[in-house]
């Protein structure tokens, strides 16, 4: 017989909590289901609108301001682009800091606003500012301005090598690349390793002295010669026409034929010049070398997907696009996945999936084991309900789908429950009671629990909330988590006091209408006719097995009593049948393990801890020692202080900066040394190698120059060690490196932040800084656990001074501006204008 608790026993029924409205709620069953429906048809409605992603759509106010002066140094760049693009933005308010970087013909300018600066509005304040400035060197390139944008990322990056020489290969990926671009889910395509083609004009030297040639001249004569010029309109008395003036030059042999003007002569510019269609000099190439060790040459793309596109809508397109350009080439090219997000977020929404599963499955059966089949069956409605609250909140606040969400989802699964398993196991107790009917056992339990699970679940939900405050990159970062778990949270107290609390107490002595009856026995019959047609062979005899399965099942239905009482009639059926009824009854009303026995065994230790002495000074000194035990374990270093610890990834990534100045020959020339290197590190599948590419935390390379390497080596799927053990191997291996700079360097899983330890120098002399920087790195990298340590002073490329004489230029009447212009022309040339092939 079960033990009732003294407060059971006393409990009393007071008859005013009949008229109270929750009464009537909770045996009005139909509102349930109305509101059950509702919540499941909302939830999955927006759970399809959720927008997905792999991080938060984080809006910070940071804007990037990027400048190419090509040839000029360090100290120029900051003289020339540098300083007055600072100077153009003083004005704005709303600046928190400015960082500006000035290396070889490279200008970066980073702004920082204050805190809930629109990220918009401050790109267009930077875009109007620094177009006001009017006093830059004429060969710079206009300043390239961007906002922060954690989405502007590509959703995949491939590379196309393949088995012929590397024309075909360029061919092939430049078709390829306009199909994707076709594409409306795709909003553009970069590729790296694609050689473009130039139009070289090669002016003899002799020829211009000759003819008194000017460059300008030759400049000016391509840019109107290629360009359609507007010559108004023509007037009828029935319509009008636009009058245009086609270009002379559409191909290479009309610009061999382009005539120059010359004084009194009339000439070709293939008179003094050899003209040309040739790959430009100095362009960066790709490799990839497989698990083999085999080198092929390489195009790399980089697809970016339309704001309005799902990450794995945009790459599944993108994949039937490769997919069938490759089927077409008959084998001679194929694609080397890189970095596919789409899979990221498919893996990542399958785990949510399987955990989802596996908690509700654990939910139930312990449910089960301890208060029996009736709540187990209750509980496992709780989560999916809860979830669609979440999602229908997060759809409304703008929350999407991504790994920060994901994440909160996964951590408010364990708690989702733990009111629904409190209401529930107290309706059971006080159920069990047998003193009072199904609707007063629910008013007792409403009576008794409101206010400790809703202060439970406030206290909890309170922890979260400061959170929403914390500042810069990683306070936007993490703001899905106390919203997406509060909401959880919250959502799960009303699952579980207005659906899972009425459908326990009606399952404790169900009612159902005749016509209730009537419905699950007509869905039972069609669930069971359709598994009977899934399994059946497909043939022309279907319809007259299932009208021979239909008869069967009515027959069956009809004679149910009479096949009963012949079992019944054999005594060991009988027997067996009391038996297996009276145990199912048991455990579908009991479950499997008693409550309440293990509830008066821990009622038992607790007054024995009470009323000694001895034994409360034991448990006081028990927790007290397990606390400060709990503290140290920080300090000690035994748990590590980590938001977002490393995981263990498919690729660790190796970038090489060769001394400044080093050209594209020299670079791809040390890439392919290096990957021969490469063929001795352990688990590697395969490695990509980009010349003219820098490593960052956003998914791909960042541009660089022409001495910077990046290789991404890509590790097998079944390996032994993880990817920062093989990074560590791959530092031991690459310690004796002298040819340049070379870091090994691992992608994080959480926002894009910097080093984990940053210093910062001041004062007025570089040199002296770049000295004392030099010394605070080797003291550094002498420390245990330090590695990647860097500096943001580089070193320029070495250069020619040219001193003109200011007497020679005063006597054949030049300026220094028209020195500066035959020094470019003849020593890097001057790019005339662009030609549509």
């Amino acid at each position: 017989m079960e033990k009732i608790s003294t407060y059971l026993k006393r409990l009393k029924f007071d008859p005013k909590l009949a008229t109270t409205w929750i009464a009537k709620y909770i045996t009005n069953l139909r509102l349930v289901f109305l509101l059950v429906l509702a919540i499941t048809v909302g939830g999955i409605v927006s759970y399809i609108n959720l927008p997905r992603s792999l991080t938060p759509d984080v809006k910070i106010p940071y804007i990037i301001i990027s400048t190419i002066l090509p040839g000029a140094g360090p100290a120029d760049i900051e003289s020339l682009i540098t300083v007055p693009v600072e100077d153009s933005i003083k004005s704005l308010n709303t600046i928190k800091k400015v960082q500006s970087t000035s290396t070889d013909s490279v200008s970066i300018v980073i702004i920082e606003f204050e805190a809930g600066t629109d990220p918009d509005k401050a790109k267009t304040d930077v875009q109007s500012q620094v177009s006001g400035v009017a006093d830059f060197p004429q060969d710079a390139q206009t300043p390239k301005i961007e906002k922060f944008d954690f989405e502007n990322t590509p959703v995949w990056t491939f590379d196309v090598i393949g088995k012929g020489d590397s024309a075909s290969l360029f061919r092939f990926a430049n078709d390829l690349k306009k199909d994707i671009e076709n594409l409306s889910s795709v909003d553009r395509v970069n590729i790296s390793g694609f050689e473009e083609q130039e139009i070289q004009i090669l002016i003899n030297p002799q020829l211009v002295s000759i003819y008194k040639l000017n460059p300008q001249q030759v400049i000016g004569a391509i840019k109107t010669a290629i360009k359609a010029l507007p010559a108004g309109s023509v007037q009828t008395e029935d319509t009008s026409f636009t009058l245009t003036i086609d270009p002379d030059v559409t191909n290479v042999d009309d610009i061999r034929n382009l005539k120059l003007n010359l004084g009194s002569q009339t000439i070709f510019l293939s008179d003094i010049a050899e003209i040309s269609q040739k790959s430009k000099p100095d362009q960066t190439a790709s490799f990839v070398q497989n698990a083999n060790g085999e080198v092929f040459k390489a195009v790399s793309f980089n697809v970016f997907r339309v704001g309005t596109s799902r990450i794995e809508n945009t790459v599944e397109d993108t994949k039937k696009v490769a997919d069938s350009k490759i089927e077409g080439s008959n084998g001679m090219f194929q694609v080397v996945s890189i970095q596919d997000f789409g899979k990221l977020i498919g893996d990542q929404f399958g785990e949510l999936q399987r955990d989802f599963i596996l908690t509700i499955i654990l939910v139930v059966a312990i449910l089960f084991i301890f208060l029996g089949a009736r709540q187990a069956i209750v509980s496992s409605l709780t989560a999916p309900i809860t979830f669609f609250i979440t999602f229908i909140v997060m759809n409304i606040l703008g929350v999407g789908l991504n790994f920060i969400s994901v994440f909160s989802l996964l951590l408010s699964l364990g708690l989702l429950v733990d009111d629904t398993i409190v209401i529930i196991s107290a309706t059971t107790a006080y159920s069990r009671a047998r003193k009072f009917t199904p609707l007063q056992t629910g008013l007792l339990v409403w009576k008794d629990f409101l206010i400790p699970v809703l202060t439970t679940t406030a206290t909890t939900v309170w922890a979260f909330i400061p959170i929403l405050i914390t500042s810069g990159i990683i306070g936007e970062f993490i703001k899905p988590v106390p919203i997406v778990t509060s909401t959880t949270l919250i959502a799960s107290i009303f699952t579980a006091l207005f659906i899972a609390f009425p459908l326990v107490l009606f399952l404790l002595k169900p009612k159902v209408p005749p016509r209730v009856v009537i419905f699950l026995r007509v869905l039972a019959a069609v669930v069971i006719l359709g598994g009977f047609v899934l399994l059946l062979p497909k043939n022309y005899l279907l319809p007259i097995e299932m009208f021979v399965f239909v008869i069967f099942l009515v027959v069956t239905y009809h004679v149910r009593a009479s096949l009963a009482a012949t079992f019944l009639r054999y005594q060991i059926v009988k027997k067996t049948t009391v038996i297996v009824r009276r145990e199912f009854t048991k455990y579908f009303d009991n479950g499997l393990v008693s409550f309440q026995t293990l509830s008066f065994f821990y009622k038992k230790l607790m007054k024995q801890i009470l009323m000694s002495r001895s034994a409360r000074i034991k448990t006081v000194v028990a927790v007290v020692i397990f606390s400060l035990f709990s503290y140290l374990l920080l300090p000690l270093g035994l748990v590590k202080n980590e938001f977002f610890p490393k995981e263990d990834q498919e690729s660790i990534f190796v970038s090489v900066e060769l001394p400044p100045g080093t050209n594209v020959t020299t670079t791809i020339k040390e890439t392919k040394d290096l990957l021969l290197q490469f063929k001795i590190l352990p688990d590697v599948d395969f490695v990509v190698a980009d010349v003219g590419r820098t490593f960052s935390q956003f998914g791909q390379g960042s541009g660089g120059n022409s001495n910077n390497i990046l290789f991404s080596v890509h590790l097998n799927e079944k390996r032994n060690r993880s990817s920062s053990e093989i990074a560590n191997i791959a530092r031991s291996q690459f310690a004796t490196y002298t040819k340049g700079k070379l870091l090994v360097e691992e992608a994080v899983s959480g926002p894009p932040v910097g080093a984990d330890l940053q210093i910062k120098l001041f004062g007025q002399d570089l040199a002296t800084l770049d000295q004392n920087a030099d010394k605070l790195i080797d003291y550094l990298l002498k420390e245990p656990g330090v590695v990647n340590a860097d500096k943001t002073i580089k070193p320029g490329a070495g250069k020619l001074v040219f001193i003109p004489d200011k007497q020679k230029m005063a006597d054949n009447n030049l300026t220094q501006d028209q020195v500066g212009l035959w020094l470019r022309f003849y020593a890097s040339g001057l790019t005339a204008d662009q030609l549509q092939l």
